[in-house]
């Protein structure tokens, strides 16, 4: 009987072992699958800024196409309410730099370089707290050492011109 119980007390605990281990595993498991999700976000977070730049881009150059309905903001503000909370301040006060020029954009004459200045101050304002949640986050390689936007700003210089 001692061996029976011995040999089930045994079962038990391997039992419970394997059992905590998987649960431990499955965890971690987890937490890289949803780190890999906001790395991912983030980058999308960043092609759809640049994308939302290049559209301010051509409006403050042509000044006609200000009725086209704005093609990435929609898509910048849902990735950042649903997985970066902390960054709403800055996005709420880009929004509002980004709705001046297009209210100064529809009327002749009044877009400035005061309210260009102003906007470009806000866009690298959002993007330093977007490279401080990148470095939180630990999103960069270790072997960089450029910020998050200078690496996305070359990489993405192709596809956007400046303005």
């Amino acid at each position: 009987m001692a061996d029976f119980l011995q040999t089930l007390f045994s079962a038990v605990v391997g039992g419970l072992m394997v059992l905590g281990t998987q649960l431990v595993l499955d965890r971690r498991k987890q937490a890289r699958e949803n780190k890999t999700k906001r790395g991912e976000k983030l980058e999308q977070l960043v092609a759809a800024l640049y994308e939302h730049d290049h559209w301010l881009g051509r409006i403050i150059k042509d000044q006609e196409n200000v009725n086209v309905e704005v093609p990435a903001y929609a898509r910048m503000q849902a990735i950042q309410s649903v997985y970066f909370h902390e960054l709403y301040p800055y996005f709420v006060e880009y929004a509002e730099s980004s709705s001046a020029i297009i209210d100064a954009a529809k009327k002749p004459l009044t877009l400035n370089s005061e309210l260009i200045n102003s906007y470009r101050e806000c866009f690298k304002s959002v993007w330093g707290s977007i490279d401080q949640c990148a470095r939180r986050e630990r999103f960069l390689q270790s072997g960089k050492t450029q910020p998050l936007w200078v690496h996305f700003k070359e990489s993405l210089r192709k596809s956007f011109r400046s303005y």
